[in-house]
């Protein structure tokens, strides 16, 4: 249960949270500040309820009607006005990939004597977040020192462990190094680190978010991509590892990306794919060169058409970048290739039937690998077709209807996952959500096959296609290295 709350003409805004799906038993009362406390009706109550906001002496009582709609992750109630665009909670599963990720930089450091506290400030030049004071733990700042002492400088691996109890914590003194973004936090027993303020500011920020994936905001597209195609020459990627980084970074904001006037050659394909990452080996192998001769028992080695799918959902973990490029077409004509942005698709189902994407985001489905002989692949449980991260975010989609096993729906209501699955088949199958393109020689396509649906028309004669899988975080970590700055990649994998 997510709310964001303002209190009459204040610009402050509360939020109160719960386990989605959670039966509260009591209200729960989250107090943000000293003088005001919010007070949820427990999900036993009718949809439309009464949230009270009040102040401790129990006087100036105020309510607001509250309504519940249906959300990805559970339930999702919020009061009937605009929103907080201070609040990190999302109106719908699409926000927060539309904004600068970008956590306030700057933060200042600052300890109070009286409350035996240390806290962190916005500079003024945050704007809005001046004068802001969050509190900061100090297990937290000498658990997340980098100092040789505390982490191996080798490795980058924590070698201080705060949780044997034998560890000093309490902070004595905060001081400015001189150095702009560099605090020196002294513990009680002596020990200085230096902490990275944008590192804190990531972590503490109300604008904090929870993107692992390089802090770029995503686009979403239809088939008015055909004019402006996201591509990068080969000849930027030659060595360099500037074209490279543009091409991962294209790759993460549009889910895909083309690279132009390379050799059509399976040897500059491989050496392309393994810059960026180790090749994910499958059942079909690592680094695939093949034709359509059925070879392997999957309708990609034949010459029939495929409706847009996303490849192996039958894996607990689905591969992450795809690379496909087509080496050869002889006698022969057709093969047009698609690609469908899953990510676009899902937001137009969640705006025109909030209750099919709720369905298609909460009901496991299986997929299975079972047409060669000695495999019988299926995940280690049924996921979803639209996968969303823990504050909420459409993080992945997995479909192949192909593939298709087991809907993990019991048979009575089963047939409101199938009416759900069928309008999310028509917008995928929609003419203007389609990018169609003939894929050649010398033009290899990368796309991100947790994002990107990809299809292809019937045809004729012979192909020769060579390509490869990459996992996830592997390319993910690729495209961070190449695109931040030391700080910057530091500061994006600070969570706790």
């Amino acid at each position: 249960m997510r709310l964001a709350v303002t209190c009459g003409n204040s610009s402050r805004r509360y939020c109160l949270h719960s386990l989605a799906n959670r039966n509260l038993q009591t209200p729960w009362v989250f107090t943000q500040s000293r003088s005001i406390s919010v007070q949820y009706v427990p999900f036993t109550q009718p949809a439309r309820t009464k949230l009270s906001v009040k102040n401790q002496k129990g006087k100036k009582s105020q309510q607001w009607s509250v309504r519940e709609q249906h959300y990805p992750g559970g339930i999702y109630s919020f009061l009937q006005v605009e929103a907080s665009k201070k609040s990190y909670f999302p109106k719908s599963p699409f926000e927060g990939d539309q904004r600068d990720l970008r956590a306030p930089q700057g933060a200042i450091l600052g300890y109070d004597r009286n409350t035996n506290t240390h806290q962190i400030r916005q500079p003024p030049w945050i704007g809005q977040y001046a004068d802001t004071f969050v509190p900061l733990s100090g297990r937290w700042l000498r658990d997340h020192c980098t100092c040789a002492e505390c982490v191996n400088p080798d490795t980058g691996q924590r070698k201080t462990n705060v949780l044997n109890g034998d560890v000093e914590c309490r902070v004595t003194a905060v001081e400015e190094t001189g150095e702009r973004e560099r605090l020196r936090v002294i513990f009680a027993d002596g020990h200085v680190s230096n902490i990275s303020s944008t590192a804190v500011s990531n972590r503490h920020s109300i604008k904090r978010t929870s993107n692992q994936f390089g802090l770029v905001p995503l686009k979403r597209w239809d088939a008015e991509i055909e004019k402006t195609p996201p591509s990068v020459p080969y000849s930027k990627m030659k060595g360099k590892d500037v074209g490279l980084a543009r091409a991962l970074r294209l790759l993460k904001t549009y889910g895909f990306c083309f690279i132009d006037s390379m050799p059509p050659t399976p040897e500059a394909s491989e050496e392309l794919l393994r810059r960026i990452g180790p090749i994910r080996n499958t059942h079909y192998g690592g680094f695939y060169d093949f034709t359509s001769d059925l070879s392997l028992k999957d309708t990609a080695y034949t010459a029939e058409a495929l409706e847009p799918h996303t490849d192996t959902t039958y894996f607990t973990d689905p591969v992450g970048l795809q690379a496909l490029h087509l080496l050869s077409h002889t006698a022969g004509e057709g093969g047009l290739s698609s690609l469908v942005d899953g990510f676009h698709c899902a937001e137009r189902l969640f705006q025109e039937d909030a209750a099919a994407y709720k369905i298609l985001s909460e009901t496991g489905v299986s997929g299975h690998a079972s047409g060669n002989e000695g495999i019988s692949i299926q995940p280690a449980d049924s996921f979803p077709t639209l996968v969303h991260s823990k504050r909420g975010h459409l993080m992945q989609v997995r479909w192949n209807n192909a593939d298709r096993a087991g809907i993990d729906m019991p048979l009575p209501d089963i047939d409101s996952w199938y009416e759900a699955a069928e309008k999310w088949h028509k917008l995928i199958t929609k003419p203007s959500n389609q990018y169609w393109f003939q894929l050649e020689p010398g033009k290899m396509l990368l796309f991100d096959n947790w994002r990107a649906l990809h299809g292809r028309s019937a045809f004729t004669g012979k192909r020769r296609m060579c390509g490869g899988y990459i996992n996830h975080d592997d390319w993910i970590s690729k495209m961070k290295n190449l695109n931040l700055e030391p700080e910057q990649l530091r500061a994006s994998t600070v969570r706790g």
